[in-house]
């Protein structure tokens, strides 16, 4: 091209209207995001700016266009893996995530009455086939941006493919619509997202919204008790853990966290009732059992604490929670007598005979759990005057 033309195609371009130059965006966008070699970054330029000029922001062909620009960007992509290349998963799952709320604006305006008050929609079908082509992907898109631990952008999308199945243009799609088991795995995870996002509201809001589906229940009422208990919400905490024991009669977390804030709060005699309860429901139980027992010992009640390790150990003898228990109980009323004002040959005797049941019970736990009874079973061996086993339960513990 010679001068001439350079200048007249340069004034040309000077003197061309608004309205068209931005409507040329739009087409160009088009054109450059088809074909063999798409220039995608050139096409969002040019159709980002079509999207903020007053003459082009309210079409819906613009928004619709910008839409295209992503889903095509993320189908190239996503098309390599067909062919055996690596796809940049970044830039297509960052495209997929842009497609949704620029169709929504395109649907929105293309459904608009005209100026007859007819309503024409020219792009609702493209956005179906596209969308339910499509959408599965954001399920993968979530699952990509979890591992990054972009947990922000896995929420997105997780929430994304849970409203493309709730929109009315899919009503009669079932394959789209159906509340199905992808829906309750996406729910679950868009909440874990939430909360590892630290939006608590968001997850407490999925979380009320999922936690009747049939999918890891147990796991999403814990995350909501988790959430009250990170809020500092101690009524919200005890309500959602009374729910679980009530919906999870076998799931320790619930009682064991229930009696816990049941003694912070001086609640002691609401506990205690509260387990009774729960052994009666489920009397095979033995946590429950010793969960009593610690109750009452906290109370300095050692009999009590006996006597509800020794009903748990009659269902379960070879419990180790239980056997450490009731021998730290022993352990301790001996050393309660050994440490008191007035000792005599009497209470030497008696703590003597504590000593001596704690043992086995401490040595049984030891067999399953050594880290947890090793300290109380040495001390025993000590006050036994036991010295070779002393001296091995130290040299096994203490040199490590």
């Amino acid at each position: 091209m010679n001068r001439k033309s350079l200048l007249a195609a340069a004034l040309l371009a000077a003197a061309m209207p608004v309205s068209f130059a931005q409507k040329a965006n739009v087409k160009g966008a088009e054109s450059l995001s088809s074909g063999s070699k798409p220039n995608f970054a050139e096409a969002r330029t040019l159709i980002g700016e079509a999207l903020k000029n007053p003459e082009t922001m309210d079409d819906a062909k613009t928004w619709f266009v910008a839409g295209q620009v992503e889903e095509k960007h993320f189908t190239t992509e996503n098309l390599k893996q067909t062919v055996g290349q690596e796809p940049d998963r970044a830039a297509m799952n960052d495209a997929l995530l842009r497609v949704l709320p620029l169709f929504l604006k395109a649907d929105q305006l293309d459904n608009m009455p005209n100026e007859k008050g007819k309503v024409k929609p020219r792009f609702t079908k493209k956005i179906m086939e596209s969308l339910k082509g499509n959408h599965l992907y954001y399920i993968n898109a979530g699952g990509y941006y979890m591992e990054k631990k972009d947990y922000k952008k896995a929420l997105d999308a997780f929430e994304q493919f849970l409203q493309i199945k709730e929109l009315p243009m899919f009503a009669a799609v079932p394959e789209v619509s159906a509340q199905d088991s992808n829906s309750m795995m996406v729910g679950f995870y868009a909440a874990i997202s939430a909360y590892q996002a630290n939006e608590l509201d968001k997850t407490l809001e999925i979380a009320n919204r999922i936690k009747n589906a049939p999918y890891r229940q147990n796991d999403v009422y814990q995350l909501i008790a988790t959430v009250y208990q990170d809020r500092k919400d101690t009524t919200g905490y005890i309500r959602v853990l009374e729910e679980g024991v009530q919906k999870f009669p076998k799931e320790p977390y619930y009682i064991l966290n229930l009696i816990n804030k049941y003694i912070e709060t001086g609640r002691s005699t609401e506990a205690i009732s509260f387990l009774e309860q729960a052994i009666a429901d489920d009397s095979q139980n033995v946590q429950l059992y010793d969960v009593m027992a610690k109750l009452y010992e906290n109370q300095q009640n050692f009999d009590k604490a006996e006597e509800w390790l020794k009903k748990g150990l009659a269902i379960d003898p070879n419990n180790a929670s239980a056997n450490y228990d009731l021998g730290r109980v022993y352990y301790n009323r001996a050393a309660d007598l050994k440490g008191a004002e007035q000792v005599n040959a009497e209470t030497e005797a008696k703590a003597t005979e504590y000593l001596k049941k704690a043992l086995p019970l401490l040595e049984k736990a030891y067999s399953v759990n050594p880290d947890e009874s090793w300290y109380v079973l040495r001390n025993v061996y000590y006050n036994l005057k036991m010295n070779d086993k002393y001296k091995e339960m130290t040299d096994r513990h203490e040199r490590k």
